[in-house]
């Protein structure tokens, strides 16, 4: 196993049994052994892509811990010590647990959880990692002002990067080096530790959107939700929006329509109906008792009111006649 140089907060002990692994300098090789076993399994993100070329830490509290980078398929195999329990991290990393100066979904850090290893060999399957959004992380002096001299560390489920390339820019963020933007990806609980020359503030939170950190001497760690992206949040208040008002909104008419809906429902189609319009479906023709079944072609003649009108008047003539007879 090769040497390493591990920085001061490597290895320390969190709270709630968690073991944080950072300020780890170089790459550590497995040398396989005579009665090693192997671990393996592979990482996709949450859209179900492999994670080749990131790496996977495997560390364990008695023994050596190792970086195993994943490969085209995003698998992984470790050769380590059985009879054990190790504890597992992925990181968008490409050499020793360095930030990539890479954003993305893909968080920087994710924990994969622990294993307990026998005798034999195993395999820990697929782990998916959720999706990341960016943290920003910034150190403001007792009178706002950015402090660059300040230092700034984070874990995610217990785990931290390697701090060599890593900075306190001038406007006081948390920055990747050779990156074009400040802060890191991260998802789920992380851990936010800020050192000002004589104080010290520890934070936890949750991460399930962007998000900043800021940390004020003198008065302790805000946190500021920051909006999703002007365009989503536009459409997404646009459509909650005509929602509501097609719900709400009657025509002129007597007759309620929901204007906005191109093809109404039946129950809709229903209810709304012109005067001198038919319902949709039905025809415009009269029915009566003579005009309706099998005999209304017979008596269609029927349907016409003129030939009502002259019938009606020679009846009443007749009817005339009748009793002027009858009057005899």
């Amino acid at each position: 196993m090769g040497a390493l140089s591990i920085g001061r907060r490597a290895f320390i002990q969190a709270s709630g049994g968690t073991l944080v692994s950072s300020g780890i300098i170089g790459t550590a090789h497995a040398v396989s052994e005579e009665g090693d076993v192997i671990l393996s399994g592979s990482v996709n993100s949450h859209e179900g892509n492999p994670m080749s070329g990131w790496q996977v830490f495997v560390a364990s509290r008695d023994g050596p811990s190792q970086y195993i980078e994943l490969d085209d398929t995003g698998t992984f195999s470790a050769s380590i010590k059985p009879d054990s329990k190790y504890y597992l991290a992925f990181y968008k990393s490409p050499d020793g647990g360095y930030p990539a100066p890479v954003r993305s979904s893909v968080p920087h850090i994710d924990g994969l959880g622990d294993v307990s290893v026998g005798s034999r060999n195993v395999d820990i399957g697929t782990k998916t990692l959720p999706k990341a959004y960016p943290v920003d992380i910034r150190a403001l002096d007792g009178g706002g002002e950015p402090a660059p001299s300040a230092e700034i560390h984070f874990y995610s489920d217990g785990f931290g990067p390697g701090y060599w390339k890593t900075f306190v820019n001038e406007a006081g963020y948390y920055q990747v080096r050779e990156s074009d933007f400040t802060g890191v990806d991260l998802a789920g609980s992380i851990q936010v530790e800020v050192s000002f020359d004589d104080e010290e503030y520890s934070t936890n939170s949750y991460v399930d959107g962007p998000m900043t950190i800021v940390a004020r001497s003198g008065q302790g760690i805000t946190f500021k939700e920051d909006q999703l992206p002007e365009e989503t949040s536009t459409v997404t208040h646009t459509t909650t929006k005509s929602t509501r008002t097609t719900t709400k909104i009657k025509s002129p008419s007597t007759s309620q329509q929901l204007t906005s809906s191109p093809t109404p429902t039946n129950d809709v189609a229903t209810t709304t109906r012109t005067s001198g319009q038919a319902t949709e479906g039905k025809s415009d023709e009269i029915r009566g008792f003579f005009t309706n079944g099998s005999s209304a072609e017979e008596f269609s003649f029927l349907s016409n009111p003129l030939h009502l009108t002259v019938a009606g008047f020679i009846l009443s003539v007749f009817g005339v006649i009748l009793e002027l007879l009858r009057g005899k």
